[in-house]
């Protein structure tokens, strides 16, 4: 599954989140839970949720965004929005068609009681404080929707992870993103008893900045990382996987999906770029801190060849030996 750093190209957002305000003062010294386990200083990420308006003007709240539905034969990435009532709508941005002031057409997607889609007719898109909002209107045959969508940047690297406490054990699934760094933060204050998470099921990260900064918590705590036997991880699953310090898994039947990703602001993707091309310096320093200075450049220059941004290639144990993924 692709790690989707598209949809913020794709929607021209120009905001970053202040991510520097996660960092309290580093004067306080650092304290341990009684397992060893650094207590992290970080605060955790704000989200603002994503809102939209259908003709009647009743503004639902989108409790969850989950970029990178795909559907067969499409190169549209889908928005999937869980709304307040219990029903589900698809949005899809079609990154090949622009329209003025940086926006995009959008698609609807209604699944009830059959397909239907709603294409985008005279649409604009304005870039707000911390925010795109989309308005126009959405034509199916004689039928017409007028919608106004705010797409917020921190809902949209929300991800859909959650997780659940087994002993020392904590247990998380889903796509990676500020949930998820937010979720490490509750697991290291809540439940100190807490020494290794277990990643299960992971398709990979909505925000490769964001699922950087869990994995450095993730090691400076001091966690292990392992996987079940028969689940899988891929992408940014990989990524946070590498950062424990010690690294295990049931058996082979777990699986570890990597590939390269994507793309520059020019649509290049990683594998087409040279080694020493900036783009590859927040990954590089990561790899290096979790893998080696040896070791990580050479695993992730790997990833970028082993699969295409949206394929995925499941190691093999000999690529997982090595590579070092597996501490024991």
């Amino acid at each position: 599954m692709s790690k989707l750093n598209i949809v913020k190209s794709v929607i021209f957002l120009t905001i970053l989140f202040a991510l520097s305000a996660c960092n309290k003062s580093d004067d306080n010294q650092d304290s341990f839970h009684p397992n060893g386990i650094l207590i992290l200083s970080e605060s955790k990420m704000d989200i603002t949720e994503s809102t939209y308006t259908l003709n009647s003007g009743n503004v639902k709240e989108v409790r969850n965004i989950e970029p990178g539905i795909e559907l067969e034969g499409s190169d549209l990435t889908f928005l999937a929005l869980y709304n307040t009532d219990g029903t589900t709508t698809f949005l899809s941005i079609d990154p090949q068609t622009n329209i003025p002031d940086g926006g995009t057409v959008v698609y609807v997607q209604q699944f009830e009681p059959t397909l239907i889609n709603f294409i985008g007719q005279s649409l604009d898109a304005t870039t707000n404080d911390g925010f795109v909002r989309i308005t126009g209107d959405l034509t199916f045959q004689s039928e017409t929707i007028t919608i106004s969508i705010d797409l917020y940047q921190t809902q949209l690297s929300g991800g859909t992870s959650t997780y659940t406490i087994d002993g020392n054990d904590a247990i998380i699934t889903g796509g990676l993103g500020i949930y998820t760094f937010n979720q490490l933060l509750e697991i290291n204050a809540d439940y100190p008893n807490v020494d290794r998470i277990v990643l299960k099921d992971i398709q990979g990260s909505i925000d490769d900045d964001v699922n950087v900064l869990t994995g450095k918590n993730l090691r400076k705590a001091g966690y292990a990382t392992h996987i079940l036997a028969d689940t899988f991880i891929a992408s940014g699953g990989v990524d946070l996987f590498t950062a424990g310090v010690k690294r295990t898994r049931v058996d082979e039947t777990s699986r570890v999906g990597v590939h390269s990703w994507c793309c520059t602001e020019n649509g290049q993707s990683g594998d087409q770029l040279p080694q020493d091309h900036p783009a590859h310096t927040s990954q590089l320093n990561y790899f290096k801190q979790m893998l080696g200075n040896t070791n990580g450049p050479a695993f992730y220059f790997f990833t970028l060849q082993a699969a295409p941004s949206d394929g995925v290639h499941f190691m093999t144990q000999a690529e997982v030996v090595q590579y070092n993924l597996l501490t024991d």
